[in-house]
């Protein structure tokens, strides 16, 4: 149960502008934290994309990180 939506092309570009803006964010928040070693550096997703940045390169490891937050964000929202 729960409100069904009528997916018409306006709604679909709204979420797709939604979700853009949502991914640019995470991106800006990963590379802040990048960035901020003095008080990031014990934070456990900064040490897995440290990891990765020396097998895939850091641009490729900011986004890999970020997919992997978006879908720890993701688990509890789609939980029923």
């Amino acid at each position: 149960m729960g409100v069904e939506f009528e997916y018409n092309g306006t709604l679909r570009q709204h979420h797709q502008a939604r979700v853009r803006e949502l991914r640019i964010t995470l991106v800006q928040v990963m590379l802040g934290m990048v960035r901020n070693k003095r008080i990031t550096s014990g934070y456990r997703i900064v040490g897995r994309y440290a990891a990765m940045k020396k097998e895939k390169g850091s641009g490729r490891a900011i986004i890999a990180t970020v997919r992997e937050i978006a879908q720890e964000m993701r688990a509890p929202l789609t939980a029923a």
